[in-house]
């Protein structure tokens, strides 16, 4: 495999090189992701904590959103046919401002709930809002994934399919989730049976704290086969990662075919039982 990092800033430029340093196929160019070019294609183009910045050191146009619409254009620009965009980002509609944790850039409780009014920091997006930037940028196709506390820190990663046909279940990982955060939130009501009566409402993928999309121009694509094979052949629906216990594990919840689940359980440290 090989790997190109986009990075703006030489400092962080640097950091990020000495950090690859042990990948011969790594490299890392200083560039303002609008302005990158290159004569390579990718299979896969992550903008990681990277969407929300985008009117901040992009032009803007005539829309609101044509910063950000910008930017994943020029990410899928850069892919091969068939190739996918995945962006992580924090929902401005997640569960945890509702009850009244800071906004993840700004610092503000409900900062992004009412619009982000004081117009000073990045700025994320609501589900809706997000599908229609992949569908701009022509990544008709997305694959959601909803990491959870969120997806700086996961424990949890829940797929669109789990929620869909087991959501109490689904609910239920967020509450686990939620209670094993590193970093515990004002909470102006509990979270866990606030995922409860989400999940009954069909609303719980509308306030996953963050959100893990992955596009594609079409969705036979062998890259999308074999990027998430785990999730459309061996229909695992959910990751819960415990990386305390003495051998730090891995749990898949996959589907049985019918009404049920399957439980997989595996070491994510080789050669250990």
């Amino acid at each position: 495999a090989k790997y190109v990092g986009v990075e703006g800033a030489p400092a962080r430029a640097d950091g990020l090189r000495t950090r690859l340093r042990d990948l011969p196929n790594a490299s890392v160019a200083v560039s303002n992701l609008a302005d990158f070019t290159t004569d390579e294609r990718f299979d896969v183009v992550l903008l990681v904590g990277v969407l929300e910045y985008s009117e901040i050191y992009v032009p803007s146009g005539a829309g609101d959103l044509e910063p950000f619409e910008r930017v994943l254009e020029c990410a899928a620009s850069h892919l091969r046919p068939g190739g996918a965009v995945a962006v992580a980002i924090e929902n401005r509609n997640g569960l945890k401002y509702w009850a009244g944790a800071p906004e993840d850039h700004s610092s503000r409780a409900f900062d992004g709930i009412v619009g982000y009014p004081h117009h000073d920091s990045a700025r994320t997006f609501s589900r809706q809002v997000l599908l229609r930037l992949f569908r701009s940028a022509g990544l008709r196709h997305v694959d959601e994934f909803y990491p959870w506390p969120d997806y700086k820190m996961p424990s949890v990663v829940i797929s669109r399919r789990l929620v869909q046909s087991h959501p109490l279940f689904a609910a239920e990982l967020v509450g686990d989730a939620q209670a094993r955060a590193l970093r515990r939130h004002p909470e102006n009501f509990p979270l866990s049976l606030a995922a409860v009566e989400l999940a009954r409402s069909g609303l719980l993928h509308e306030f996953s704290n963050s959100f893990l999309f992955v596009g594609f121009v079409e969705p036979g694509s062998e890259v999308r086969h074999r990027l998430l094979d785990r999730h459309l052949v061996r229909k695992e629906l959910a990751w819960h990662y415990s990386l305390k216990r003495r051998v730090p594990s891995e749990t898949a919840f996959a589907s049985d075919g019918g009404k049920g689940l399957l439980v997989r359980k595996r070491p994510l440290v080789p050669g250990t039982a």
